[in-house]
C-alpha cells in the first residue's frame, strides 16, 4: 500500500483589504496593517484605522489558547504612525489590555496620535469588534512618540558565549502556553553569557517583510530568546525608547541584556548593520485565567460621569495627585517610577484604604501612570482607583503630596466630570 506525506503549510490571504479610501475623505497608508489615516480638524491630531483578524499570519500567535495580537504588532503600528507625523521614536508604550482576535470576523482598530507638545505626541490604540458597533472601544495601549538617534550594537558575531540548544524550543514553549505557529517560529540559534542572551532569528518562507518597518513576527521571534531563560518567560508589558534604523529586514542578529525586570535590545541584520533598538522592554507573566477574563471585561467601559456621593459614614481614601513638570519624556519616566514605588509600598504594607491616583486629562505622563495603575488593579482588585479629570482644580498639587479625603454627604460635583478606573456596565 502506498504511503503519503503531507506538507503542513499555512496559506494566509492579505491582512488588510485595500480600497480607494480617498473617496471617503481619508488618506491612504501604504502599510500591510494600517488601512487609512485622517488629520483631525482643528489641529486635534491624527487618526489611523485598521482591521485585524485571524485570516492572516496573526493567527499563529496563540497564548494559553487565545489568539493575541502581539505587542510587537502594536509597536509596528505606533512606529508607522510616528513616521506619518514626522517622528521616528517610540518613547514609551504601555500595554493596558490584550487584544484578542475573535474566532470569526475581525476587530476594528484605531490608532490616535495627539497634538504636538514640545516635540512629542501622545498615542493611544483602541479596538472593538466589527460585528457589534454599539460596543465600547477597548483601550489597549498608551504611549508617547518622539525623536532620537541612539544606536545599539550587537557586537562581534558569532558571540563568545555558551550555545543554547533550540532544537525543541517551540515544543517547550507550547508546554508553557506559548503556542507559536509557523509564522512566529523564527528562532534559529541562541547563546547565553551571564545576563545577556544572543540569538539569530528569521522570517519563515511565505511571510513577506514588504511594507513593514520591522515585521512583527520577526520582532516577536527575537523576544523568544528570553523564553529560553527560566526567569524570562512573559509577554511584553511596556516598551521604552524604540528606534527603527532600517526597514525590510528578513533575518536578525539579536542581543537581549537583562536589567532587573527589563531587557535592553539591540537588533542587527546579517551583516551586523543596526536594524532597531529598544532601551527597555518590561515583560510580565500572563495566565490563562487573565486571558479568559478579556471577553468579560469587554462588557465594561470607562466614561465621563457626574458622581453623586450618598449620605452615610465618611469613607477615607488616600489620594495621589499626578502632575507633570518639565520635559515630557523625563517627566514620564519620573512619574512612572514614583507611581511604581508607591504601588509596591501600598501592596507590601497591606493598607486598608484605597489608593486613588488623580491625573489631568490630556497629560502625556499621566497616561503612562494610568496604564501602570490599571495593571495593578487587575492583580489587586479594589485596592487602587484612577480619576482622570477634565477639571484642573482637582489636580492642584504635585505627585507625592498625599492627603486623606473624606466624602461629604450629599455633595455633587457640579459642572465637573471624572473618568474613574472603576468599571461600570456598558
Amino acid at each position: 500500500m502506498p504511503t503519503y506525506a503531507f506538507d503542513h503549510q499555512s496559506f494566509w490571504p492579505e491582512t488588510t483589504a485595500k480600497s480607494d479610501v480617498r473617496s471617503a475623505g481619508l488618506g491612504a497608508v501604504e502599510h500591510p496593517l494600517l488601512g487609512a489615516a485622517v488629520e483631525l480638524a482643528g489641529g486635534a491630531g491624527y487618526l489611523f484605522t485598521a482591521r485585524l483578524s485571524r485570516r492572516s499570519w496573526l493567527a499563529d500567535h496563540r497564548v494559553h489558547g487565545a489568539v493575541l495580537v502581539p505587542g510587537a504588532a502594536l509597536v509596528e503600528l505606533a512606529l508607522r504612525a510616528a513616521d506619518e507625523v514626522g517622528l521616528d521614536r517610540l518613547d514609551e508604550l504601555t500595554l493596558a489590555a490584550p487584544l484578542v482576535l475573535p474566532e470569526s470576523g475581525g476587530v476594528q482598530v484605531q490608532v490616535i496620535v495627539g497634538v504636538e507638545e514640545n516635540g512629542h505626541r501622545s498615542i493611544t490604540i483602541y479596538s472593538r469588534s466589527e460585528t457589534a458597533v454599539d460596543e465600547p472601544w477597548t483601550e489597549h495601549a498608551t504611549g508617547v512618540l518622539g525623536s532620537g538617534t541612539v544606536v545599539a550594537e550587537v557586537g562581534e558575531w558569532p558571540p563568545q558565549a555558551e550555545a543554547i540548544d533550540v532544537t525543541d524550543a517551540y515544543e517547550r514553549f507550547a508546554e508553557n502556553g506559548f503556542e507559536y505557529g509557523p509564522a512566529f517560529q523564527g528562532l534559529r540559534a541562541a547563546w547565553r553569557s551571564g545576563d545577556t542572551v544572543f540569538a539569530e532569528v528569521a522570517l519563515p518562507e511565505g511571510v513577506a517583510a514588504t511594507g513593514f518597518g520591522l515585521h512583527p513576527a520577526l520582532l516577536d521571534s527575537a523576544l523568544h530568546a528570553a523564553l529560553l531563560v527560566d526567569d524570562g518567560a512573559g509577554l511584553p508589558f511596556s516598551w521604552e525608547g524604540v528606534l527603527l534604523h532600517a526597514t525590510g529586514a528578513t533575518a536578525l542578529r539579536v542581543k537581549l541584556t537583562r536589567d532587573g525586570n527589563s531587557f535592553a535590545i539591540a537588533l542587527a541584520d546579517t551583516t551586523g548593520a543596526p536594524v532597531a533598538s529598544v532601551d527597555a522592554l518590561v515583560v510580565r507573566a500572563v495566565s490563562a485565567e487573565q486571558l479568559s477574563s478579556v471577553d468579560r471585561d469587554s462588557l465594561f467601559q470607562l466614561d465621563w460621569v457626574d458622581v453623586d456621593v450618598p449620605a452615610g459614614p465618611a469613607t477615607n481614601v488616600v489620594v495621589e495627585h499626578v502632575v507633570a513638570e518639565g520635559e515630557v519624556v523625563e517627566a514620564t519616566h519620573t512619574l512612572v517610577a514614583q507611581a511604581l514605588a508607591r504601588l509596591q509600598e501600598w501592596i507590601a504594607g497591606e493598607r486598608p484604604e484605597k489608593l486613588v491616583f488623580v491625573t489631568g486629562k490630556g497629560c502625556l505622563a499621566g497616561a503612562a501612570v494610568r496604564g501602570l495603575v490599571r495593571s495593578a488593579q487587575t492583580e489587586h482588585p479594589g485596592r487602587f482607583a484612577i480619576i482622570d479629570t477634565d477639571s484642573g482644580d482637582l489636580v492642584p498639587r504635585a505627585f507625592g503630596h498625599r492627603r486623606a479625603r473624606t466624602d461629604h454627604p450629599g455633595r455633587r460635583g457640579e459642572g465637573r466630570a471624572a473618568r474613574t478606573g472603576d468599571h461600570r456596565p456598558a
